[in-house]
């Protein structure tokens, strides 16, 4: 099956980004670029059809109207897309450290992975990834399309212990991780020794990978920094209780501070037909 791209543009060098990098790394795939406009140009005929006109130059796509972020969604699930392709400013641009609304909400509830592509990337990708693999179903999921998408690529995963951090992105059977709410030094040390072990089992599970300790973001973007990456994959976990309408924090710094392309894909719903095997044609 071919891979099917969802472009949106709003005709911004971020978008031209996107759309460059993606024909450039996937020239056999079904690209399809959609632009969303205001309610209001729906009866602008004028208006409508240099926004058309403009969405042909690119090579053509539909024109839909409304609020950005839902109807990117709502064409990502009713057309059966394999990835989502956003554009960004760089690291360095006006927006760093932060997400759009519109791109914090698609990266949020994304049914397909989705590569987000700053301004000066270089086409195409190269083939070398660095994957943040915290075990979750979002890292494995991000694995496995690059796996597919870029069967020639080098992955290399790397799992990051945070040695304070309460909360562990892998269950320890042996540990409850609600006790270190108010755990001792010494109590948090056997934790990091239990997490340490258990996470080398699983990297060798993988085929190997490396180990760090420290914040996981900035492993990630030190590591990539350094040169020699084209893409950075991570799993896009979500928060629970009252920050469930926020994208997970080393997600968002990786996706924000990134010199490089980064794929990020969500755990799989049940039944959304999200996980459809596709290789690039």
């Amino acid at each position: 099956m071919t891979l099917r791209i969802l472009v949106p543009t709003d005709f911004s060098p971020a978008a031209g980004a996107a759309l460059a990098v993606v024909r450039a790394t996937f020239p056999d795939a079904r690209t399809e670029l959609l632009h969303v406009a205001p309610d209001r140009s729906r009866d602008r005929s004028q208006e409508a059809g240099a926004l058309r006109e403009q969405l042909g130059a690119l090579g053509g796509g539909p024109l839909a109207f409304g609020a950005p972020a839902p109807e990117i969604l709502r064409c990502a699930r009713e057309g059966h897309f394999d990835l989502i392709a956003l554009g960004r400013v760089g690291p360095r641009g006006p927006e760093r450290g932060r997400l759009g609304a519109v791109a914090e909400r698609v990266l949020r509830e994304a049914p397909v992975p989705v590569l987000t592509v700053p301004v000066g990337s270089s086409v195409p990708l190269p083939p070398r990834v660095l994957v943040l693999m915290d075990f979750s179903d979002g890292a494995r999921r991000a694995a496995d399309f690059v796996a597919r998408g870029w069967p020639g690529a080098a992955l290399e995963h790397l799992h990051v212990i945070d040695p304070s951090a309460l909360d562990m992105p892998l269950p320890l059977p042996a540990l409850r991780t609600p006790a270190l709410r108010s755990a001792s030094s010494r109590a948090l040390q056997e934790r990091n020794a239990l997490w340490e072990a258990e996470a080398r089992r699983r990297l060798d599970g993988l085929g190997g990978g490396d180990l760090a300790w420290g914040s996981p973001a900035e492993e990630a973007l030190k590591r990539v920094r350094g040169g020699g990456y084209g893409l950075i994959a991570l799993g896009a976990s979500v928060k629970g209780g009252l920050d469930r309408l926020m994208f997970g924090s080393v997600a968002r710094r990786v996706v924000c501070e990134s010199p490089l392309p980064v794929l990020t894909a969500r755990r799989a719903l049940v039944g959304s037909g999200a996980d459809v095997a596709v290789s690039p044609a």
